[in-house]
């Protein structure tokens, strides 16, 4: 993985998890997107208008904004419930365990009584 030496620019208060998170500008690229990472909810690199905006406007800057100003921010706010409400980042889907009796081991200990009593039927037959 490789480690970024961008410096840090200010911090964002993340609504997902109420942790403060580092904001840091991407230096390569035509982009320049701004990006979050060390809040609980892991590094964020979303870059789009609407996410660009909330944090370019929210952001608690160290040394005022940045000189270059990502090229998808907004300059006009239009609905802003549609920039303050924002998506948490999408998760791994976590999969349960199906609960069926086969599961639970009532289904595999009758199947393996019958194989040992047929085993031993067929022994005994045998002699």
């Amino acid at each position: 993985m490789a480690v970024s030496d961008n410096p840090v620019l200010g911090k964002y208060m993340c609504p997902c998890c109420n942790e403060s998170s580092e904001v840091l500008q991407a230096r390569r690229g035509a982009g320049r997107f701004l990006y979050r990472r060390g809040c609980g909810c892991k590094t964020d690199q979303r870059s789009g208008a609407k996410v660009q905006t909330l944090w370019w406007n929210n952001t608690e800057w160290f040394d005022g904004e940045p000189d270059v100003k990502p090229p998808n921010v907004l300059d006009s706010l239009g609905s802003e419930s549609e920039l303050i409400t924002e998506k948490e980042p999408e998760r791994e889907p976590v999969i349960e365990p199906e609960t069926t009796e086969k599961s639970e081991g009532k289904g595999g200990l009758l199947w393996l009584a019958g194989g040992i009593l047929t085993v031993v039927a067929l022994v005994i037959r045998g002699r």
